[in-house]
């Protein structure tokens, strides 16, 4: 299988579930969201490591797992995210103000 070549998040490239349009909506959102200005480009990687988390609930969708982390409640027609207790503690930290 030829990777895809997505640029954001790239780390999905050989078994990514998404196309490159995708990340690049993903990119955007991201940079629209946390709003670090030109010199905090997510390129760099002390952002990378900073973000790690918000980074990778961003690209969730481009996970191979994705479907793993959601499960179909047929009476309402919703899906349930599910993801561990510790990505969630160190996503959103205890009360929810660790990106603010």
């Amino acid at each position: 299988r030829k990777p895809l070549g997505l640029e954001f998040c790239h780390w999905y490239n050989q078994e990514a579930c998404c196309l490159p349009a995708m990340d690049a909506e993903i990119h955007e959102f991201f940079e629209a969201t946390m709003n670090l200005g030109v010199a905090c480009s997510p390129a760099k990687e002390a952002i990378k490591r900073k973000y790690q988390h918000v980074l990778q609930w961003v690209c969730m969708s481009c996970d191979p797992k994705e479907p793993d982390y959601r499960v179909l409640d047929n009476n309402s027609n919703t899906f349930t995210w599910r993801v561990c207790k510790s990505f969630v503690k160190e996503l959103w930290d205890d009360n929810g103000t660790k990106f603010d």
